[in-house]
């Protein structure tokens, strides 16, 4: 009976520590979610810079960053609000003026989650810079860009939240601190802030910004308490905009594909021999394929599309020369230097006078894939598909799909219906917007297109009102 006693209350103590184990154990889970949802997105970020860091790059900074420039950028100093979005000279000079400053702030060492009422408290400021993206992209991709135009660098080992809308918020009381408050189309906000910051910006370099460029700014007001939009800071015109009017023309691949030594030109671009060419083929429609045991390589009526083999590509350095190493700059450069390549043998076939600006990107440590649009005077050009997409892999373009248009300006401008009319006339059917931006719409007939506005909503990234 004895020993029958004592192992029971063994038997207890052992219930006992085994439970009180099980409770720290379901404590330690819940405190390392919460810690982790406290510092990452709700977003999954599908951006991984695993063997993408290159310290030392070859790549041409200038034209790296031309490829990104936000489509709106709005000052308030005294409660006075000035924006600006169709004119990309005015554009990259006054991103220019605070890309430094974002270069040394979105770094992840620097952020900290934060929420909605601090966004708000930022569009309430007295003083403030916005800033509203094309499309929102990594925080890791943003800063890259900002280190070329503003010829830093900064250590970015992780990709933490999207950016689409981005306040910069000028040192107060004299101090040097750099604050970028950013959010996501989702609404994930975060702060970055480096206190003693090199590169900070004060009240009265706004003041001097609108002074500077006041001529191309107009009054523009937030969304919030007028309309009903996704995100409360979506700016809105209280001004009519001019804009330069433009000619769009597609079906220009036919200029290359009438020509037996354009078309071998092209095949070389992409790194196949036209001399040991294992198949050729012309389908019904028109569609040229040409084939060797790099890739393969088709023109269509508006599109070139090359796709590599299993074990083929172009290799970046064949395309922009040289580089100590490999990294997402020198896959920017390539697509910029594989445009130039396609411009020397048919120019009409690399968007005539349009921009490419980066719109998406994906990345898992080995393979990236990018969008790019053309945009005229930083005014979106819409088609039937993006102007560019393409697929690096390992060093080598693996993939790529060209949309053959050009874009040329007229001597005509157009001044734009308003803005908050346009906002009025969604409100009628109950519209609740994303975005509301100017868009050149595509068409081939017109010998003049204008800028038009557009709506996108959550429902439809390319719907069209």
């Amino acid at each position: 009976m004895k020993n029958t006693g004592k192992q029971r209350r063994s038997d207890a103590v052992l219930f006992g520590l085994t439970a009180v184990l099980f409770a720290v154990l379901a404590f330690l889970t819940v405190a390392l979610i919460m810690l982790y949802n406290s510092n990452t997105s709700q977003e999954d970020i599908p951006f991984d810079l695993d063997r993408l860091t290159s310290d030392d790059s070859m790549a041409n900074k200038a034209e790296i960053a031309d490829a990104l420039l936000p489509e709106f950028i709005g000052i308030t100093v005294g409660g006075n609000r000035y924006g600006i979005s169709a004119s990309s000279a005015v554009m990259t000079d006054l991103y220019g003026e605070v890309s430094g400053l974002i270069s040394e702030t979105l770094v992840y060492s620097n952020a900290e989650r934060s929420g909605e009422a601090y966004w708000l408290s930022c569009a309430d400021a007295d003083e403030s810079m916005y800033i509203r993206y094309h499309s929102q992209l990594p925080d890791v991709v943003i800063g890259m860009f900002a280190d070329a135009s503003s010829d830093r660098t900064s250590i970015r080992d992780y990709a933490l939240a999207y950016v689409y809308e981005m306040f910069i918020i000028p040192s107060r009381d004299g101090t040097k601190t750099g604050e970028a408050v950013v959010r996501s189309i989702g609404g994930d906000v975060f702060v970055y802030r480096v206190e003693n910051a090199s590169m900070g910006i004060m009240a009265e370099d706004l003041t001097k910004y609108i002074r500077s460029y006041t001529s191309s700014m107009k009054e523009f007001i937030f969304s919030d308490g007028e309309y009903v939009t996704d995100s409360p800071t979506e700016p809105v015109f209280i001004e009519t905009v001019t804009t330069r009017n433009i000619l769009t023309t597609d079906g220009t691949a036919f200029l290359i594909k009438n020509s037996q030594s354009s078309i071998y030109q092209l095949m070389r671009v992409f790194g196949l021999n036209p001399n040991k060419l294992l198949s050729s083929h012309e389908e019904p429609s028109g569609k040229l394929s040409y084939t060797d045991r790099s890739g393969i390589l088709y023109l269509e009526k508006s599109a070139f599309e090359y796709r590599a083999a299993d074990d083929g590509g172009v290799a970046v350095t064949d395309i922009i020369g040289y580089t100590d190493g490999i990294g997402l700059s020198e896959y920017i450069a390539a697509v910029y230097g594989l445009m130039n390549k396609i411009a020397a043998i048919e120019s009409h076939c690399a968007g005539g006078s349009a921009d490419l600006y980066l719109v998406d990107i994906s990345s898992d440590g080995r393979e990236v894939s990018m969008t790019f649009e053309f945009f005229y005077d930083n005014i979106l050009v819409i088609g039937t598909e993006p102007a560019l997409t393409v697929t690096f892999r390992d060093g080598k373009l693996t993939y790529a799909r060209l949309f053959t248009v050009t874009v040329k300006s007229v001597s005509t401008r157009s001044e734009s219906f308003g803005e908050w009319w346009f906002f009025d006339r969604l409100a009628k059917d109950g519209t609740v917007v994303q975005n509301v931006g100017l868009v050149y719409r595509s068409d081939y007939i017109s010998d003049s297109v204008r800028a038009e506005w557009r709506a996108v909503t959550k429902a439809s990234a390319t719907r069209n009102r």
